[in-house]
């Protein structure tokens, strides 16, 4: 298969290839990852005291909270088409049913972005600042080239690209929408896997992993999740970290393997194709 959609690639913590320097795009729920090494570089927090309405931040960081997602609201889907207002945190949870746990935290696995609100509200409160100057003062501070911009506002999205949906209100992202280069995207993560900004093997402790054998799909086996990371394995077996993010018109890929770190992006209906190209590009 042709290798087409845009891409970056780091080796040994430095650049080696970036298809379009310039291009900066929407980083979605690779912002999880991110969201997950803040919390990690926090001092002396137990993951596993309740800390959030009497949920640990282990089960919301793992999607193991139990708390409904908005992302199937046929709803939240039409308001973001239609171009509305975005709703509040307070709306949008009581819309998904995502106001108390449906199931016993840490007793089952599912995707909800309620979760990570509240994360992200509980970070901000406990520093003051928004989730962009967390990142530029904390965990990302040693790696200043993979610092991102949060965009609150659709004037923040102007040299941003998002595909046909111009105009889009990054309010409805309520995990806060991260937006960057692909060498940013993919230093941030190179740098947290090879030890330069948390101790190696914070976000792949296999405690941590969670395996989901029914999310398996291509280009991926062995799917499963940790603490703000997909970890799916490679064609060849070996297993891989980072997380895939999309929204109305765009995708975006973000995974590591030891050693090379890869970072694809598309626009349109490419699917799973920022994947795919990405783990190809991880077997190389």
């Amino acid at each position: 298969m042709a290798l087409i959609l845009p891409y970056a690639l780091v080796e040994n913590g430095q650049v080696v290839a970036n298809s379009h320097p310039r291009l900066r795009v929407p980083w979605w729920s690779f912002a999880k990852t991110l969201i997950a090494a803040a919390v990690l570089y926090e001092p002396d927090l137990d993951l596993d005291r309740p800390e959030i309405e009497g949920l640990s931040l282990r089960h919301l960081l793992a999607n193991q909270s139990g708390l409904a997602d908005y992302g199937p609201l046929k709803a939240y889907h039409a308001a973001v088409a239609q171009g509305d207002q975005p709703w509040s945190f307070a709306e949008v949870r009581r819309r998904a049913g995502g106001l108390v746990p449906l199931w016993p935290p840490g007793s089952d696995w599912s995707y909800s972005n309620v979760g990570y609100g509240l994360v992200v509200r509980w970070l901000e409160a406990r520093h003051g600042m928004d989730l962009g100057g967390i990142l530029q003062q904390g965990v990302l501070v040693p790696e200043p080239k993979s610092h991102p911009d949060l965009a609150l506002v659709p004037a923040d999205l102007q040299d941003v690209e998002m595909g046909a949906d111009q105009g889009y209100h990054p309010g409805w992202v309520y995990h806060r929408l991260l937006t960057g280069t692909l060498s940013a995207a993919a230093l941030a993560l190179d740098g947290l896997m090879e030890g330069r900004l948390l101790p190696k093997g914070s976000l792949n402790k296999p405690g941590d992993i969670w395996p989901l054998p029914l999310h398996n799909r291509p280009p991926w086996g062995d799917a499963a999740y940790g603490l703000g990371v997909m970890a799916p394995a490679l064609a060849s077996g070996q297993q891989v970290i980072g997380h895939t993010g999309g929204g109305p018109d765009s995708q975006i890929a973000v995974y590591w393997r030891p050693g090379r770190t890869v970072v694809t992006f598309g626009t349109g209906t490419v699917g799973n194709r920022v994947e795919t190209e990405a783990a190809i590009r991880l077997e190389a």
